[in-house]
């Protein structure tokens, strides 16, 4: 059985920290924290949530959310009955940034007047809320080192090119120097020195197995020129790229 009646939307800023005292709410309500960070407390128990978290409230349970610093939220009010899907209140984690996309795109369908609107907006509020149960079910340290493992795959695929690291930290909430100490706890080197190392990795097979001439190989692994390579490659694997070559091929 699936019912989902969205009765509120809304996005809301706060420029400066600010206390919402405790209060309840007639139908359940979805809180997305899209910036900032602080606390929100439901019945005795108190959550911390930053950047990138959602809480979950129950209608008619009492909650109430000190917000540290300015924050930008998304909320929801609606009910819901779908069969086999059950949300639990808390504040749960949304690393990847998949759940915000489909409140975005709820909200969008809410503005616009298009054919069937009412029948998109319960079949896209229905996916807000299986998503949310999802996420829930996940333990935050197997979500972490799925994300971590999507960061290194983006890495990986797009060696060859400009990485765009500041992206990579804002689609996870962070800003830049916060998800360079994470990538260096978690991996032991800066994201730019991976990044390099894959390069180098990538150089060193091109060198080994094919007859591609070194500024051919120093633009098909990133680098900006054949001098730059070289220099890059000498500094690290401790000889030039052309020595390699040919010590390879001895």
């Amino acid at each position: 059985m699936i019912h989902c009646q969205l009765r509120h939307i809304q996005r809301d800023k706060h420029t400066m920290p600010v206390l919402i005292r405790t209060h309840t709410h007639a139908h359940h309500e979805l809180v997305y924290y899209i910036s900032g960070n602080g606390t929100t407390q439901i019945g005795d128990t108190v959550y911390p949530y930053r950047a990138g978290c959602f809480a979950f409230y129950r209608a008619g349970h009492q909650h109430n959310e000190d917000n540290a610093e300015a924050c930008r939220v998304i909320w929801t009010h609606f009910d819901f009955q779908l069969e086999g899907v059950a949300l639990r209140e808390g504040v749960f984690e949304d690393l990847c940034g998949v759940l915000l996309g489909l409140i975005r795109r709820l909200r969008n369908t809410v503005l616009e007047q298009g054919e069937h609107r009412e029948i998109l907006i319960e079949s896209r509020l229905a996916e807000v809320l299986v998503t949310a149960a999802v996420l829930q079910k996940k333990p935050a340290a197997v979500r972490e080192e799925a994300d971590w493992q999507q960061v290194l795959d983006h890495i990986d695929e797009n060696c060859n090119t400009t990485v765009d690291f500041a992206r990579l930290a804002a689609e996870r909430h962070y800003s830049y120097d916060r998800f360079r100490h994470l990538f260096c706890q978690k991996f032991g080197m800066p994201p730019y020195a991976y990044l390099l190392r894959q390069r180098l990795a990538h150089a060193r097979l091109m060198l080994e197995k094919t007859n591609f001439t070194l500024t051919e190989i120093a633009f098909d692994c990133g680098f900006h020129s054949s001098s730059q390579f070289t220099n890059i490659f000498k500094k690290y694997v401790g000889v030039t790229p052309g020595d390699y070559r040919r010590g390879m091929r001895t």
